[in-house]
């Protein structure tokens, strides 16, 4: 981590093998579980940063509360909770 004050309320997360390490805020607007063949990057996409919550290093206050992409999911995955499951983003 850099020498800039922590953040109240933040998290931590990063990359396995240490090299990208990142402070987010605790105060997502939305959490789900995403299926998609391709996710797996943090992506800006103008106000909005999407965190992988696999990637947080400490626990979010706001768990997924949807699976998302679950057309695209892997053949091998079965998706067992009682969620409502969206093929697209919701």
């Amino acid at each position: 981590m850099s020498g800039k004050p922590a953040l109240t309320g933040a998290l931590t997360g990063g990359c396995l093998c240490g090299a990208v390490q990142f402070t987010v805020a605790d105060d997502f607007a939305d959490a789900a579980n995403c299926h998609c063949a391709t996710c797996g990057s943090v992506v800006r996409d103008g106000a909005w940063v999407h965190v992988a919550y696999g990637s947080l290093h400490d626990a979010p206050s706001h768990l997924p509360d949807q699976p998302i992409m679950v057309g695209s999911r892997a053949a091998w995955h079965t998706i067992t909770d009682d969620l409502v499951q969206h093929n697209t983003y919701g």
